[in-house]
């Protein structure tokens, strides 16, 4: 299956010979469809997630990134999704979005029909108390307890042989003085001899055995306690999902567009201008948009453009100060920003998108 890339680092490349005091038209590029979000496109932290938590798929779209427009510290993302019309409201859910979308960016339109409502909605991909969570917990848990049982046989094995060296030595030590006091037969010098051989030849056989158990049963183990560690990251990483509610006026299809932001992106532009001795009259310049991006989506076959604003510093209405006449009392006011739905988004995309990122990264 394709690996989903989702640190993307793309340089665009526009080259074109420009008259010195003149700037041509350039023509328009078509827009090339965007990929479609399917199972399989999906990033795989949520094929993780749906092992141990129930997806809510009801009325789930399948949606393409068509454009992207990036900024310096963000990127407006547009999705497609072609879905059924009716008379009755229906609501179509775009789910599995990164957990850091800005709730205040979101938009949605459509080509036929009313849009009734737009929803935003956010849970964590997994949850401690989810069945499958705990199951795959009691299944470490078990494992442990088994591999713990064989160092405990091996550390019995230790003493049991350290017992029979015992009494290997006081058995010799008693022959040397029986033999001076009577008589020692050969066969009870024998028998001494054969109990101590066979119990430790017994001993190491069960030795090798346990020792060769616990080696088989070792990644097993370790195995799944990476498992788990990756189950637990998953309590702390969110989903969005955006219910569209939709209605029309006759049965048929409609193209929901949405739009939202979402941290995790920037660009920066690079120029190189050369001119030739022998064309004295005209330069090419060549221009460079390099483009970051961690935002936990793939832009492949998206189309791209580029903004200068500063996305992060809006233009306000200035406010009205307050203005008091006549015998008045010192009056202060204390003015406080409040934080704005981007913000939040940023915080959980610096919270979340290490281990986003590191889970949907394909073996090497």
């Amino acid at each position: 299956m394709r690996a989903n890339r989702l640190t993307r680092v793309a340089v665009l490349l526009f080259a074109f010979c420009t008259p010195i005091g003149c700037a041509p038209k350039t023509p328009p590029t078509a827009p090339v469809p965007g990929s479609t979000q399917s199972a399989e496109d999906a990033p795989p932290v949520f094929a993780l997630a749906s092992e141990v938590s129930a997806d809510d798929v009801k009325n789930a779209v399948s949606s393409r990134i068509t454009k992207v427009t990036v900024y310096s510290d963000r990127a407006l993302v547009t999705r497609e999704a072609s879905v059924p019309l009716t008379k009755d409201a229906v609501v179509h859910r775009f789910h599995h979005l990164p957990g850091w979308v800005d709730d205040g960016s979101v938009r949605a339109s459509t080509s036929t029909g009313r849009i009734v409502d737009v929803n935003v909605e956010r849970r964590f991909l997994a949850r401690s108390t989810d069945a499958g969570f705990r199951k795959v917990e009691q299944q470490h848990k078990d494992l442990e307890q088994r591999l713990q049982a064989l160092d405990d046989e091996l550390a019995i094995l230790e003493a049991q042989k350290a017992h029979i060296e015992s009494i290997e030595m006081f058995s010799l030590d008693k022959l040397s003085t029986d033999a001076v006091m009577r008589d020692i037969k050969v066969s009870s010098y024998g028998e001494v001899v054969d109990f101590v051989s066979g119990s430790l030849r017994a001993t190491a056989a069960a030795r090798r055995r346990t020792v060769a158990e616990r080696e088989r049963l070792a990644p097993e183990v370790e195995a799944s306690k990476r498992n788990l560690e990756e189950l637990r990251r998953l309590t702390t990483l969110e989903e969005t999902s955006v219910l569209v509610t939709l209605q029309g006026s006759a049965d048929g299809t409609a193209n929901v567009t949405l739009t939202y932001a979402t941290p995790g992106a920037t660009w920066e532009p690079m120029h190189e201008l050369r001119a030739e001795s022998a064309k004295p009259s005209t330069a090419e310049l060549t221009s460079f948009a390099v483009v970051t991006q961690t935002t936990g989506e793939d832009w492949n076959r998206a189309e791209l453009s580029f903004s200068t604003q500063s996305a992060s510093d809006p233009d306000r209405i200035p406010e009205l100060e307050m203005l008091a006449l006549g015998q008045t009392e010192e009056a202060t006011r204390s003015v406080t920003k409040r934080e704005t739905s981007f913000h939040r988004a940023q915080q959980a995309y610096t919270e979340q998108n290490m281990h986003w990122n590191r889970m949907n990264q394909a073996p090497s």
